[in-house]
């Protein structure tokens, strides 16, 4: 087995999937009576479970309503096709989600606009641009949407929430900045028993959408949005998204049940506070473009687990590869796999521009194996 001090192999920074969660489930296997079909939620397809666990995951947030989607995207989707309206405006972090770009092609907002990563500076001459251009932003008749993540998922780096609530405070006099937060890679790991970087921060009353998603600390499926009754009741109706696939299968929300019932008891803490010491769980290796694929197979090489992020899950230039630390990796770990990329640099001898065209041995005998296999292969 290879020793996955991380990256894209695994997004389970807690491993939950690992633990023995028959007894944590066993409750709610035994309520299956409760759950209804897979229709819709408005057809016939809602249950008293499902409520019973949204208001689960709702108190445990601190929040007024959840509203269970099938995945994150989905619920990317159905949030900005849905909530920003034909005269609002969206101001966005030029890193986030492929899903929040998917859900922006479907909005019907007046304009959006994007401003520098995680730039309080940038995020303020945006706002104060779009007062100029857009007066129904100025006097407070339509809404300013702006969109973020609270751990970015690419490079691991957390958004500075409270710096921007008060730019936005200072700017817009008539206090009509809606935020709508992406929890992925929060959820589990930040905030008072992993419920994310609002709760941490004590902003739970600031943001009015937050999105929490279950395949990464959680080791489930599925994503939760936290809003108003009002907005709860609009999505339903109107996010296509939502209106036309079927409510999350009974083990899908037993998963779910199960994870936060850990969550909420304590059990995940010890787990999140022995991931290594460093910045976040998700640290970015860059490489010169077409190096990540060779960096990959000198790790795997070296017995971890390594997979690159290139073209089209980021633009053109940017290749890397994504680590994910987990609880179970040791302190001497983490160094051997430094010493590994390093010995790779080395190997490569990056810094050479006469050398940048040449392969690592690793990477040589990777492609020779890659050849061998394919020759082996039956016509």
């Amino acid at each position: 087995m290879r020793r996955c001090v991380g990256s894209e192999v695994s997004t389970s920074v807690l491993v939950m999937e690992k633990w023995d969660m028959s007894k944590v489930a066993k409750l709610t296997f035994s309520s299956r009576k409760l759950c209804g079909g897979r229709l819709t939620r408005c057809n016939d397809g809602n249950s008293t479970y499902i409520e019973q666990l949204e208001k689960e995951i709702t108190q445990f947030h601190g929040a007024e309503t959840a509203h269970i989607a099938n995945s994150g995207c989905v619920g990317n989707l159905a949030a900005y096709s849905t909530i920003p309206l034909a005269r609002d405006v969206i101001v966005y972090d030029e890193l986030i989600h492929a899903s929040i770009h998917d859900g922006l092609k479907n909005s019907v907002a007046r304009s959006q606009h994007s401003f520098r990563h995680n730039d309080v500076d940038s995020f303020s001459e945006v706002l104060l641009l779009v007062l100029k251009s857009e007066p129904q932003i100025l006097n407070g008749t339509r809404l300013l949407i702006a969109s973020i993540e609270s751990v970015y998922s690419m490079d691991g780096d957390i958004c500075p929430l409270q710096e921007l609530i008060d730019t936005a405070k200072e700017i817009l006099p008539a206090q009509n900045t809606v935020f709508i937060i992406d929890e992925a890679y929060g959820t589990g790991i930040l905030g008072p028993k992993g419920s994310g970087l609002l709760c941490e921060l004590g902003l739970e009353k600031e943001v009015a959408i937050r999105i929490y998603t279950f395949p990464k600390a959680l080791g489930s499926v599925g994503a939760a949005i936290l809003v108003n009754y009002t907005v709860k009741m609009m999505l339903m109706n109107n996010a296509r998204a939502l209106m036309f696939t079927g409510v999350p299968s009974f083990p899908m929300l037993a998963s779910i049940r199960a994870a936060y019932t850990l969550l909420k008891r304590g059990q995940t803490i010890e787990a999140r506070d022995e991931v290594p010491a460093i910045v976040a769980q998700i640290v970015p290796v860059w490489t010169h473009t077409g190096h990540s694929l060779c960096l990959t197979f000198h790790v795997n090489q070296a017995g971890f687990s390594g997979h690159p992020v290139i073209y089209p899950i980021v633009p053109k230039g940017q290749e890397r590869v994504r680590l994910i630390f987990q609880p179970s990796r040791t302190d001497e770990e983490v160094e051997s796999f430094a010493d590994c990329i390093c010995a790779w640099v080395k190997m490569l001898e990056i810094g050479e521009e006469n050398d940048r065209g040449r392969l690592p041995t690793t990477t040589q005998q990777a492609y020779a194996q890659m050849k061998a296999e394919k020759n082996a292969s039956p016509q």
